[in-house]
């Protein structure tokens, strides 16, 4: 059965790595394995951009040795249930029982040791602890009745030290002292993973346990947590001031070494490739067994451009992020099922599926960018995307700009995506976009239904226009020789009849206004005098010279200028389309040679 969507799940096994990590994984682990203890390890980097795979690869490196035991903790659980003040508490009841198990499963004279002192541990460590945190907080969290009452001591210092020895000594007997012997490994792993997840006061609060309760010889902490979670927690818990000044040096006195995770590094295209379907074969690709997820359509080996392509538009929208790449590449298989209209791979060539990632790429990075080119689908703005003045224009643009970290790295990537998008397209490598190039993108997006664009508005304007004629020549149905000429602009083939970009708008008794996309272009307008009247926001005198080899002596007939002559509605330019429906067979081709120069757009040949 094919597969139709990436599930957001880490990546478990060290030989499993498409991210090009490897060698990172590799160096923590050796570096785990020898390093000092005690320590703790930060983790850093953004949401979603592998820390869970990278610390998940290091663990299975590291049981596939014999130095140290390992725990993997995933603090976001604990904090699923609504016990904010017991949150520390509870983790570190979670990291004992781990402990407990690991116990359980080891062998030998250490092993039985271990196991008892675990079990004493639960009764007594965890009920200081829990009296540390009332103290702290206030939070009447857990009395220490269950315990001996001689143990419970008043002062805090005494209570943190009392918790700490009792789980040094049970590392020490987990790791025989730190010696491995008797086949015990040498040191405790404790991976805990998504801290950044918590809230930031709940994170600095579990960092600080960490600290004060299980900072002891032969243990390694990693922590997936940011620094910027620290910075707020600080703000959070003493204010605004404190967090530059106290924040850093807070995060460098619990975290001794801060891992960046190596984003640089990543081999996003072979990531990228591997979720759409391909594998890398020598110096090539070819089709990943198992099918693919989204892409190849048939298609065994992609050319290099193609891969070029899908690795560009990726890096240039959604970046780097596994996740997003994950996200933007299951939202765009859900468009491709949309628009083949169920899981036909054959119901759509690869160019098309590559084009449709790149626009759904293109709306989840930039929504405002793509509304735009939704609104406006023409080669032309493609073309004009390219430049920084042509940005500044777009709808809501500098709401997107307040948002992301580095606006004019933005503004870089915006323009380069429309440069690879207009290669894309560009057929016959002229650098410029014919209306037949180009008309595979309003497709897809219309037969994608990534615009809310009702199809049976377009002809319901008509209708309306057609009754406004109809009222205005007081008759019960259009005039034949006016309907065959309204409907030059909705036959087959027909330019002006484009269900995606064409809209006709109501405004007034006599008037509709033609608008394509969210740019006006002219409007259509109908009185008893002259109930067919149709005018276009163009110079006339460059139209006429645009259309006279095709018109001869008919083009003054056809396009009147119509500059200081009042009327009603907007356009410098009349064409009259009773009289380009008696030109003859070509009249439709005239029409259109019209509506592309309106708009700017060239003609194929």
């Amino acid at each position: 059965m094919a597969r139709f969507s990436l599930i957001d799940a880490p990546i478990d096994k060290f030989d499993d790595d498409c991210l090009g990590i490897g060698s990172y994984v590799e160096a923590m682990h050796e570096f785990v394995e020898n390093c000092e203890t005690p320590l703790t390890i930060g983790i850093q980097g953004d949401w979603g951009i592998g820390k869970t795979s990278f610390l998940k690869m290091l663990i299975d490196r590291l049981e596939g040795g014999r130095r140290a035991h390992t725990i993997y903790f995933n603090s976001w659980q604990y904090a699923q249930f609504g016990q904010d003040d017991a949150l520390s508490l509870s983790i570190i009841r979670g990291i004992v029982r781990d402990i407990e198990a690991l116990a359980a499963e080891g062998k030998g004279s250490y092993a039985e040791q271990a196991r008892q002192k675990a079990k004493g541990f639960a009764t007594f460590a965890l009920n200081l602890a829990a009296q540390v945190v009332e103290a702290q907080t206030g939070a009447n969290l857990r009395k220490a009745a269950e315990g001996d009452p001689k143990e419970v001591a008043d002062d805090l210092v005494t209570l943190i030290s009392r918790v700490k020895d009792t789980f040094a000594d049970l590392v020490n007997t987990v790791t025989a002292d730190g010696t491995g012997r008797g086949d015990a490994p040498n040191r405790l792993v404790i991976v805990i993973d998504d801290l950044d997840r918590l809230k930031p006061i709940r994170a600095l609060e579990f960092l600080e346990a960490v600290k004060n309760f299980l900072d002891v010889p032969h243990c390694v902490f990693l922590l997936a947590v940011d620094f910027a979670v620290i910075e707020r927690g600080m703000e959070a818990k003493l204010g605004t001031d404190s967090k530059s000044l106290q924040g850093k040096s807070y995060f460098d006195k619990i975290i001794q070494v801060p891992f960046n995770m190596p984003t640089g590094a990543f081999q996003t295209q072979r990531y990228v490739m591997e979720l759409l379907g391909w594998r890398e074969a020598g110096s090539g690709w070819a089709k990943r067994s198992g099918g693919g997820f989204y892409l190849h359509c048939g298609k065994e080996v992609p050319d290099p451009d193609e891969v070029r392509f899908l690795h560009q538009v990726t890096r240039l929208t959604v970046g780097t992020n596994p996740r997003s790449i994950k996200r933007s590449i299951n939202y765009a298989t859900l468009l491709k099922l949309i628009y083949t209209g169920g899981p036909n791979p054959q119901a759509i060539k690869l160019r098309e599926a590559m084009l449709l990632y790149a626009l759904a790429s293109l709306q989840l990075a930039w929504p405002e960018v793509f509304a735009h080119l939704g609104e406006n689908a023409t080669g032309t703005t493609v073309s004009r995307l390219q430049d920084y003045e042509e940005l500044e224009k777009i709808s809501g643009f500098d709401r997107l700009l307040k948002r992301v970290h580095n606006p004019e790295d933005v503004k870089l990537r915006i323009v380069a995506y429309f440069n690879e998008l207009l290669f894309a397209i560009d057929q016959d490598g002229d650098g410029a976009l014919s209306r037949d190039e180009f008309k595979v993108i309003p497709e897809l997006l219309r037969g994608a239904n990534l615009l809310s664009t009702d199809a049976s508005d377009l002809d319901e304007a008509w209708r309306q226009f057609e009754k406004k004629i109809e009222e205005a020549t007081s008759s019960n149905k259009v005039p034949t020789r006016i309907a065959d000429a309204l409907a030059l602009l909705r036959a087959d083939g027909s330019h002006w009849h484009d269900r995606l970009r064409l809209r006709v708008v109501p405004a007034g008794k006599r008037l509709m206004n033609v608008l394509w996309g969210s740019r006006q272009i002219g409007s259509l307008v109908t009185t008893q005098k002259e109930p067919l009247q149709f005018y276009l926001k163009v110079d006339p005198d460059e139209l006429m010279e645009a259309l006279e080899s095709k018109l001869g002596d008919h083009v003054r007939s056809v396009v009147h200028d119509v500059r200081g002559v009042g009327h009603w509605g907007t356009g410098d330019t009349k064409i009259d389309l009773i009289a380009l429906h008696a030109t003859g067979p070509n009249r439709v081709e005239i029409l259109n040679d019209i509506h592309d120069a309106v708009l700017g757009e060239r003609t194929e040949g």
